[in-house]
């Protein structure tokens, strides 16, 4: 079914197709500050599973969101 449809497009349009598509513009990366990076290093040598509460406390303490926490 495919194939009959691909076959139906004229050849010089098949590779236009893939030229026009756009790459996914990427994240930025976030920076951590080396103060950070020590206490979430710290934290989660301690215990690998913090609790959400914990979870909320370093993310206020350490001025970061909770998914960076997390993650």
């Amino acid at each position: 079914e495919l194939q009959n449809m691909s076959s139906n497009i004229p050849q010089h349009k098949k590779g236009q197709v893939e030229a026009t598509r756009k790459p996914k513009p990427r994240k930025t990366q976030t920076v951590f500050s080396t103060t950070q990076l020590a206490t979430l290093d710290t934290c989660y040598r301690r215990n690998n599973y913090i609790t959400t509460e914990e979870r909320n406390v370093l993310a206020e303490t350490l001025h970061m969101s909770v998914p960076q926490v997390k993650n």
